[in-house]
């Protein structure tokens, strides 16, 4: 059942994609700010999302990947957990020539607050980079950062916080650093906002998605 998003919701966002048998996700976190009507359902959300950044992403993907959707869920206080919900909105095989580099190779996006600290500031590790990707140094080549600069630009827009308009309303998302909890609930905050999201111009590494040891499941 899909639940309308509320006020100080934050929603955790999950991208899934992969390459063969190996599934890769990259996770970032929207707090609702503000809302107007029925606000939108997490269902909207999910799809809204899926759908917007889909060919950006797609982009950054060796051909022999595939995009395969968006997982949205609501952490509400007080409350706990809401059921996640799923789109397959822009799903499809990755638009970049050759087959992928070894999987744990990954593009980077560094998230930045206004605050020190490891806390408080997040990274993006973009999954299954194609061969074409890397120059003969194995550096990344101009054309894939630019593909990631499009794909930081979606992300972008939700500093600061942007509205996204459902059937019967409306919510303003804004991009987070979200800090695990301990008790109480209340009232420490939670979530730094956003200020930068940098490109970073070397490749990096997550060795959860390397070829060897056992195979990541997508929730698709």
């Amino acid at each position: 059942m899909a639940n309308n998003i509320a006020v100080g919701d934050r929603v955790m966002c999950r991208i899934w994609s992969r390459d063969e048998e190996q599934a890769a996700v990259n996770t970032f976190w929207l707090a609702c700010t503000a809302t107007t009507g029925a606000s939108i359902g997490d269902d909207e959300l999910a799809g809204f999302l899926s759908d917007d950044y889909a060919g950006d992403y797609k982009a950054l993907l060796s051909f022999k990947a595939t995009y395969l959707g968006t997982v949205v869920q609501i952490w509400r206080y007080a409350v706990g957990w809401l059921n996640d919900q799923s789109s397959t909105a822009g799903t499809g095989i990755g638009t970049y020539s050759s087959e992928a580099l070894p999987r744990q190779v990954t593009g980077l996006l560094s998230l930045k607050t206004d605050f020190g600290g490891q806390k408080n500031r997040g990274r993006l590790y973009i999954p299954f980079v194609s061969k074409a990707a890397a120059t003969e140094e194995g550096e990344p080549t101009a054309d894939y950062l630019t593909a990631l600069e499009n794909f930081r630009t979606h992300l972008a827009l939700y500093i600061g916080g942007d509205t996204i308009v459902g059937i019967a309303g409306s919510a303003t998302m804004q991009l987070g650093i979200y800090h695990r909890r301990k008790p109480p609930l209340e009232p420490p905050v939670d979530m730094t906002a956003v200020q930068r999201i940098i490109v970073k111009t070397a490749f990096a590494t997550q060795r959860r998605r390397g070829t060897l040891g056992k195979a990541n499941k997508s929730p698709f």
